[in-house]
This record gives structure tokens, C-alpha cells and sequence, in this order.
């Protein structure tokens, strides 16, 4: 995963770039993060804090949505994803229903949006979110996986609460 906050170059190695990932230097991840470093997947994954900046972007993202990790990080996730419905109502904003979910500790259900790349393409995606405590349990960290839809039109974001953790 890139990190490039506080002007540091992501780092990355032939290995890691075989394997679709990059590292990311430890000292540029929040502090209590540097597990975050390392998670890899196939699939565009990006990172948002509690405050629903983005802490890590990774060359998956970078490719679906045509986005460099240093345009990104430190964003608010709402600016960068700007993802609605296909009848184009807000999906993603502040206090979006995944962050309000993970402020219950409560799981959110994967869904569709539509998102538009940095070439100004609307591009569907399939949503599955993970939630990732910090030290104290607290909601700390959503793990965003993102992925085109295998399908048309976009499913939208279900309205009830997901699962609640543990249960």
C-alpha cells in the first residue's frame, strides 16, 4: 500500500510489485498502524481513518480509479470516491452510513456505487468493507475493497444496519 503523507516517497519492492502490493514505510503510517502495511489484495483497497481521511491507497486503487496514492492520501474518502447511486443520490459524504455503522461497531453489507474515475468515467463498483479497530477497540480504521461490478444496474446501499460485531 502507498502512503506518501509527510512528502515520504512510497517504497516498493520488485517483490511486492509482482505480488500487486507495495510497502509502505512504517514512519508515514498513523502511528499504531504499521500493520497496515502489511494487507494485500488483488482487489483496489483503500484505508480511511475515523475521521474519514485516507490513511493508504494501493496501486490496485491507483489503477481502477486512475488516482496516484499522493493525490489521495490525507483526503477525505467522500471528496475522492464521490460515489452515488446509479440515479446519482449521494452514496458517499460526511458521516456516510459505513461510518456511522462503524461507530456501532456494526458491519456494513457490500454494495454498489457508482464512481468516477480521474479521467471523469462513471464506473461501477462493488463495495465490501472491513472494519479494523485501533488499540483502545475503538472504530479506528474502514478498509475499503473496491471492485468493477460483475453486473449492471448498481445494487444500492442496503438500508438496514449490518451485523453487529461479535454476534
Amino acid at each position: 500500500m502507498h502512503d506518501t503523507r509527510r512528502g515520504a516517497a512510497p517504497r516498493t519492492s520488485a517483490r511486492s510489485r509482482r505480488a500487486g502490493t507495495a510497502g509502505a514505510a512504517d514512519r508515514s503510517l498513523p502511528p499504531g498502524a504499521a500493520w497496515l502495511a502489511r494487507f494485500q489484495s488483488a482487489e483496489a483497497l483503500f484505508v480511511s481513518d475515523a475521521r474519514q481521511r485516507i490513511v493508504a491507497w494501493s496501486p490496485q486503487a491507483e489503477r481502477l480509479l486512475g488516482r496516484a496514492a499522493s493525490e489521495v492520501v490525507g483526503r477525505r474518502c467522500y471528496e475522492v470516491i464521490a460515489g452515488t447511486e446509479p440515479d446519482g443520490h449521494p452514496v458517499c459524504r460526511r458521516d456516510c452510513r459505513v461510518v456511522r455503522n462503524a461507530r456501532r461497531r456494526r458491519t456494513t453489507e457490500s454494495y454498489e456505487i457508482v464512481a468516477r474515475t480521474a479521467a471523469d468515467e462513471r464506473v461501477v463498483l462493488s463495495s465490501s468493507i472491513i472494519l479494523a479497530p485501533d488499540e483502545s477497540g475503538a472504530p479506528g480504521y474502514l478498509l475499503h475493497l473496491l471492485r468493477p461490478a460483475s453486473h449492471a444496474p448498481a445494487r444500492p446501499l442496503p438500508d438496514s444496519a449490518g451485523r453487529r460485531l461479535g454476534s
